[in-house]
């Protein structure tokens, strides 16, 4: 039945000497400055809400960058289909 004993307790052996080698290691993100874990950054998720007040100066914000952003497309595109229409006027007139 057995011979297999010597071998299983050198390789148990063999393997606690290797991971004493190693030496032990540190986690990543525990050394980071500011470590959190999951659960604190849930109660810190309500700490950065935005007044009623700064919340409609915001959207008047947005109402106001979002006008001038269509009003200075529609200007670039007038520009561009008034020269597309000169320059086909001027070729017609070649004609």
């Amino acid at each position: 039945m057995g011979g297999f004993g010597g071998s299983s307790a050198s390789m148990n052996k063999s393997l606690k000497d290797n991971s004493n080698l190693k030496g032990k290691r540190t986690h990543y993100f525990k050394l980071r400055k500011g470590y959190k874990t999951v659960y604190s950054k849930q109660s810190d998720r309500n700490s950065n809400k935005m007044s009623p007040e700064q919340f409609e100066l915001f959207k008047q914000k947005l109402k106001n960058e979002k006008k001038r952003k269509t009003i200075k497309s529609l200007i670039i595109i007038f520009i561009f289909l008034s020269v597309c229409g000169l320059g086909i006027l001027y070729l017609l007139s070649l004609i």
